[in-house]
């Protein structure tokens, strides 16, 4: 079970989308990977954890399974469907509309982050339901 409470406090860290197209893409369950050339989290961060994902006024919790980095160029097609695309050509030309350069640079270093969406079933435990009406508290959804 993955602990989010220390038994003070809700342990949460913020994760902030940059770019509206990673934020469709990862609401909608296709994302399970994010790839950022600055690191977007606290070196301290540790794998697995809680993160709440936003973009701009939206809210919405995530496990965060991995943290690495690697060069661009070590991207596969099993890496390019955790992205969200069908080749890793599609995922050049999203990168360059990304950064906003007009050529794509294979040897790049970026941050990888892997993501799971934090969603309680029925199967799980008590607490998870029980902490997921803590962070639906915490993160109305009605904010936007």
């Amino acid at each position: 079970m993955l602990k989010i409470w220390n038994g003070e406090q809700l342990v949460t860290t913020m994760m902030e989308i940059d770019y509206g197209p990673d934020w469709s893409a990862l609401i909608k369950g296709n994302k399970r990977q994010l790839r950022s050339i600055d690191r977007i989290l606290p070196f301290r961060q540790k794998a697995p954890s809680l993160v709440m994902c936003f973009y701009r006024t939206e809210f919405k919790p995530h496990i965060l399974t991995g943290i690495r980095q690697q060069t661009l160029i070590d991207m596969d097609e099993v890496d390019a469907r955790a992205e969200g695309y069908a080749s890793v050509d599609a995922f050049k030309d999203f990168w360059m509309h990304k950064i906003g350069e007009v050529y794509y640079s294979p040897m790049q270093r970026v941050w990888v982050y892997d993501l799971e969406p934090f969603e309680p079933r029925e199967s799980e435990a008590k607490e998870d339901v029980a902490m997921m009406r803590v962070i639906d508290k915490m993160y109305p959804r009605d904010l936007c």
